[in-house]
């Protein structure tokens, strides 16, 4: 009895001594297009609000920002400034369910990458892709999408040991992940990452998957479940459409926090989305203010 009572204790002083910081973040689309007042400003309001992280897209359509030297130039000065406002930059990339079909040029992209990890040292200290195969148009083989995607991973794993050792990976995900793949499958994927984004959030203009806690208790919370033991952190995704209002998303995002602390692997809440053009429009519902949730 003893014994057991001792691997019990030791096993919870393990688990809380393994839990992640949790943190705020927010994706943000167009940074290459601010003025270094406004990326000012954006950090500012970030930092005023708790957000600690942001999630900046590499890319600009079906371009990536760091082929042209003149944007990543650009890049690489606002993500200085990022950091020495304590906003961490993590960059998002590969933002096509095409890239999982399209594996030579997913790598040559991953390399390019690299090398400004290489030139800009800890300015990135972590990667997210969005490549979501099950959205792409034409038919998809699942078996074969998540078989290519973990490979992609594995390539990415690789290349970021290479360029800058250290550098997390990360991944967004369907809340309803755990369903669609087989363990093996979200295994072999997982595997791979250090982190991964669960976005509990449908597309714009569609029903609201889970807006409010008790959804979200009895919709989302037993997908997340499933994943069972996991080496990567979680965070959970929140879309400002999915709200009437900023105010509500925060407290919605604040009960969110409250109630997946139990989970050893939860390590924050993620707001989709800010974007360049709000910054020079007028009107509230254009440029929401975004809070992190209360401790």
């Amino acid at each position: 009895m003893r014994a057991r009572l001792f691997a019990l204790v030791l096993l919870t002083m393990l688990s809380a001594s393994h839990t992640p910081a949790q943190e705020c973040s927010v994706y943000f689309y167009g940074a290459e297009k601010t003025t270094p007042a406004e990326w000012r400003a954006l950090l500012a309001k970030w930092r005023a609000a708790g957000i600690t992280r942001a999630i900046v897209s590499l890319e600009s359509g079906p371009a990536l920002l760091l082929a042209d030297p003149a944007q990543a130039q650009v890049l690489a000065s606002r993500f200085a400034e990022s950091h020495a406002a304590g906003v961490q930059v993590e960059g998002l990339m590969l933002q096509d369910p095409s890239w999982t079909s399209r594996l030579p040029e997913a790598r040559q992209r991953v390399r390019a990458v690299a090398d400004f990890l290489r030139q800009h040292p800890g300015l990135v200290d972590r990667l997210q892709i969005d490549v979501e195969p099950y959205a792409a148009r034409e038919r998809v083989v699942p078996r074969k999408a998540w078989r290519a995607l973990a490979s992609l991973l594995t390539d990415m794993r690789e290349e970021l040991l290479r360029a800058q050792p250290g550098t997390r990976l990360s991944a967004a995900l369907p809340w309803w992940v755990a369903r669609a793949m087989t363990p093996h499958e979200f295994s072999a994927v997982s595997g791979e990452l250090d982190d991964i984004v669960l976005m509990a959030y449908g597309d714009p203009g569609g029903q609201p998957v889970a807006a409010d806690s008790q959804t979200f208790k009895r919709k989302v919370l037993p997908a997340l479940e499933l994943l069972g033991h996991l080496h990567a952190t979680v965070r959970i995704g929140v879309a400002k459409y999915e709200h009437a209002s900023s105010e509500a998303m925060a407290r919605h995002a604040a009960q969110l926090d409250k109630l997946l602390k139990r989970l050893a692997t939860f390590s924050g809440i993620v707001y989709f989305h800010e974007s360049a053009p709000f910054l020079r429009a007028s009107t509230a519902e254009v440029a929401p203010e975004l809070t992190a949730p209360a401790p």
